[in-house]
């Protein structure tokens, strides 16, 4: 059974489904408009099963449109890199980013980020491409942020550099002697 919510519900039956009863896959619309069933008490996985069947559909078709899905809260989002349970669900327009790098989400408390696991995500790439949410992306994020310009030194904090390292090197000499 490719559709989501007959997958949780009767997944036991999925042989009469399929096998007996001959019931086609879920088209992209059923798909969208399952998608927009989900509400802030379904689980993760529900919403995780709907957009990995998404994208699934996308590789198939690519010319498919889902600009729909834009408004739909869809995307369960936990608060800080560290979070375990999802807080709740949002849309594109919400400000979120996606962990495409976990060891480097831990580190952002106050951040909204995606809660789905790496795996999931990179299943998910092609949903992220067709609604054009690259630039969310931790890794695409953090090379951005980066500044390649001058560096202005500071000469106050230059100056106290330079005090705790006269202090660190008298006390390994005073320690090493």
């Amino acid at each position: 059974m490719t559709v989501p919510r007959l997958r949780l519900q009767y997944g036991d039956r999925s042989v009469l489904f399929c096998s007996i009863l001959k019931c086609p896959d879920a088209s992209m619309l059923d798909l969208i408009a399952e998608a927009n069933d989900i509400s802030r008490h379904d689980s993760v996985e529900h919403a995780m099963e709907v957009l990995k069947q998404i994208s699934r559909h996308l590789i198939l078709d690519s010319e498919v449109e889902i600009k729909s899905l834009e408004k739909f809260n869809i995307f369960p989002t936990k608060l800080g890199g560290k979070a375990v349970k999802f807080s709740k669900f949002e849309n594109t327009q919400d400000q979120w980013y996606i962990p495409d790098m976990p060891h480097v989400a831990k580190h952002f408390e106050n951040h909204r980020f995606l809660a789905f696991d790496l795996p999931t995500i990179n299943q998910m790439q092609p949903l992220f491409a067709a609604l054009k949410l690259q630039r969310r992306y931790l890794s695409n994020i953090a090379t951005r942020s980066i500044n390649h310009g001058k560096v202005v030194r500071n000469r106050h904090y230059q100056a106290w550099f330079r005090d705790r390292m006269r202090y660190v090197k008298g006390y390994v000499s005073l320690n090493m002697v």
